[in-house]
């Protein structure tokens, strides 16, 4: 057998055990790690998401216990990044906050993507009445600055980390239904829907099997993005009080704990700060990439 010959019957062996679609998954997703600033950017947040996971592993203090007499130390062999006023190690808070903010950008921007992409598309392809209330109630949500929206729910149920995931999930989820909306009334409008529609499939199956598929790209691309961005929001709220609250290692709470005490503890707040820029590049990079790939 020739390799022409051997390489077809590879070819539709795997075609038999994993099907078309699967493949044509797996070519997108090399793609994306092929293009390099997604490469780069995947490997930045992987490496954020396993510190985070192992955090109770990896940090060499508990990130909760003081220890007065330790107060205020510089960056050194005991203590890598230094200790704040009340003698807790900043390298392991640091750690710790890695998780805290993959769980906003898991929870909130989750919530937001599946809630957006679930109106979005009831409103695109039933329009009419569907169409109108839920625009109008993106509309509603969207005519208030996102910062001052979120800062005013969070006043109202109180701070705290499951109040910040929600306040954000509230007022996210409107720019991916807008997104999902526009790409639904475009798509509907193709032969293979009208195709399935004159066939008898049910509602259900073209929203999910057919459009879906088809029109969820534009808001991956968004939830890369979105995710640097709620990061910002989440260490800003924070930083003002109505986030997470001490002594929860946070980023943003603890660059509120050191901003007064930049002359003789510069360490405490520039190190969460380091951890900020780092996950919001590599989150802008996936995005990046992702959108690089979807224009080709």
């Amino acid at each position: 057998m020739n390799n022409r010959n051997a390489g077809s019957v590879i070819s539709r062996s795997i075609n038999l055990l994993f099907g078309d679609e699967n493949i044509a998954r797996w070519e997108t997703v090399k793609k994306i790690i092929r293009n390099p600033n997604s490469r780069i950017g995947l490997i930045m947040i992987g490496i954020l998401t396993l510190v985070g996971i192992f955090a109770p592993f990896i940090a060499p203090y508990d990130p909760y216990q003081q220890v007065l007499t330790e107060s205020l130390e510089p960056p050194g062999l005991s203590h890598l990044f230094g200790t704040d006023l009340y003698g807790r190690d900043v390298m392991s808070r640091v750690i710790h906050g890695a998780w805290i903010a993959v769980k906003i950008c898991v929870i909130g921007v989750g919530i937001a993507f599946i809630v957006g992409n679930l109106a979005g598309a009831l409103s695109g392809y039933y329009e009419g009445w569907i169409d109108t209330i839920i625009m109008r109630i993106v509309d509603s949500i969207m005519a208030f600055p996102f910062l001052v929206l979120v800062i005013a729910i969070m006043a109202i149920f109180g701070p705290g980390l499951k109040n910040l995931y929600f306040a954000i999930a509230i007022v996210s989820w409107c720019q991916y239904a807008r997104i999902v909306r526009s790409r639904y009334l475009s798509e509907k409008e193709e032969d293979y829907v009208r195709a399935a529609e004159a066939v008898g499939f049910s509602d259900k199956r073209i929203i999910f099997g057919h459009l879906m598929p088809n029109s969820i790209a534009p808001t991956i691309v968004y939830a890369s993005l979105d995710c640097a961005l709620v990061i910002l929001v989440a260490a800003s709220l924070s930083f003002v009080g109505v986030g997470a609250q001490p002594p929860i290692p946070e980023w943003g709470a603890q660059i509120a704990e050191g901003r007064q005490l930049l002359q003789v503890g510069w360490w405490i707040a520039t190190f969460p700060a380091l951890g900020i820029m780092y996950t919001v590049i590599g989150f802008s990079l996936i995005g990046d990439g992702l959108r690089d790939m979807l224009e080709k």
